[in-house]
């Protein structure tokens, strides 16, 4: 794992949103359906890109309180164990993300009456 001294390291947790494109694709794949792989790998590339597109940048957080009691508690647990370092993903959703998966699962698909 990649260390920096000089600011904090996250990661997204989780699944990126997919398309409905991708969505399709691998529904019929686990559904036992042949696909194009390479269509898939090519949507799933440009999916990957635009979630970076929204990524870039200062993160702001807010409940620093929150933060800073489970990173001491976090550290109290380490104080026991022989580790060499410690990794804090970032868990929560950005509000770009969370209105994009809405409005997917809202809209309706070609199986929807």
């Amino acid at each position: 794992m990649k260390t920096s001294a000089e600011r904090i390291l996250t990661s997204h947790v989780g699944s990126i949103p997919r398309p409905e494109s991708i969505r399709a694709l691998l529904r019929a794949r686990l559904g036992g359906q042949a696909i194009d792989e390479a269509e898939l790998a090519v949507r799933a590339a440009e999916a990957v890109t635009e979630v970076l597109r929204h990524l870039q940048g200062p993160i702001t957080y807010k409940g620093q309180a929150l933060l800073e009691k489970d990173l001491a508690t976090l550290k109290a647990a380490l104080g026991g164990v022989a580790v060499a370092e410690a990794f804090v993903p970032a868990i929560r959703t950005p509000p770009w993300c969370r209105a994009r998966r809405r409005s997917a699962l809202q809209a309706p698909t070609a199986a929807s009456p």
